[in-house]
């Protein structure tokens, strides 16, 4: 075991570095964790609500031109990744994951995922997001040709895989106000993302990307408040490494329960409506501040804005 500092300076939060095949150890006694209050549940909205405000966005540090076609394998270290999660945590795990083979039999399309970092944020309060999905804060740190390499051989799947890497990045620099489409994910989920709220345009210290609150479903099913989860897609400014950063989060606009929302007697309607329904909640989630989220909105930020990725220079190619 090894304790690590999050940030160049003070100690905010310790890091356990683990083998990809070691167990988890029982957690140490910790140290009063970070507070973190359930958002208090506000009244439904008007059926006619404001439009939502244009995404933020931070100053523009974009990727590479070019998406870099080498460097399939993870040459990154835990040691050279930094970020400050003390307003989320007292204590993150990181590991090397290893490499996950595609399987072409097996949901979601485009399973499977490169050797990659992983950094698993403590729950500071245990039983909060217990039914929430995720359950916990994650932060994945890949090699952008590692998911080139994971699809060597299927023409399709290296297609896709690109075009998801080079939208990513175009939404990045482009930074449209509207986004019509789903933004896709890394690693996938065997669901469609049904809604995004909340978009925001982050600048972290070696790239760029994009935040938002999502949500995903395998059916016309309605939203309560633990299916809500906060989502950052980036790039490193070099081209070189795709961020994925996952953390739960509840929101008063969401009700706790949706067991009485759809019975068998409305369900045809609440499905014919379901789009307008989306629209309503969408919405209603736009319209809240940071601060009525848990965590909020600018805790979540900070520690994104934080991140930091330090890779050894590359050799130069004479």
């Amino acid at each position: 075991m090894r304790w690590l500092s999050l940030t160049g300076g003070a100690f905010l939060a310790a890091v356990v570095l683990l083998p990809s095949n070691a167990q988890t150890p029982p957690s140490p006694e910790v140290s009063p964790s970070p507070e973190v209050s359930l958002p208090p549940e506000v009244s439904p909205s008007p059926e006619v609500l404001p439009s939502p405000q244009p995404p933020l966005q931070d100053p523009l540090r974009p990727p590479a031109t070019e998406l870099p076609e080498v460097a399939t394998e993870l040459t990154l270290t835990l040691d050279q990744v930094s970020f400050d999660a003390s307003d989320l945590t007292d204590r993150v795990q990181g590991m090397v994951k290893a490499a996950t083979a595609y399987d072409v039999e097996s949901p979601p399309y485009l399973n499977g995922a490169p050797t990659h970092l992983q950094f698993t944020f403590r729950n500071p309060v245990t039983d909060l997001f217990a039914n929430s999905y995720p359950s916990v804060g994650r932060l994945y740190v890949y090699p952008v040709g590692g998911w080139r390499g994971l699809y060597a051989g299927y023409r399709q799947e290296m297609r896709d895989v690109n075009l998801l890497l080079g939208r990513l990045r175009s939404l990045i620099i482009q930074r449209p106000y509207y986004i019509s489409d789903p933004v896709t994910i890394l690693p996938t989920l065997d669901a469609t993302q049904v809604l995004r709220s909340q978009v925001s345009y982050l600048t972290f210290h070696s790239g760029s990307g994009i935040r938002f609150l999502t949500t995903y479903n395998q059916d016309a099913s309605p939203i309560a408040r633990s299916n809500l989860f906060y989502t950052f897609q980036g790039m490193s400014t070099d081209g070189r490494y795709y961020i994925s950063f996952y953390h739960p989060i509840l929101s008063g606009a969401l009700p706790e329960t949706v067991a009485n929302l759809v019975t068998p007697d409305n369900y045809d309607a609440f499905v014919a409506n379901y789009a307008d329904y989306i629209q309503r909640t969408t919405q209603q989630i736009n319209m809240q501040e940071s601060a009525s989220f848990a965590p909020t909105l600018t805790q979540l930020d900070t520690m994104v804005r934080s991140l930091r990725i330090t890779p050894e220079p590359r050799a130069n190619n004479r």
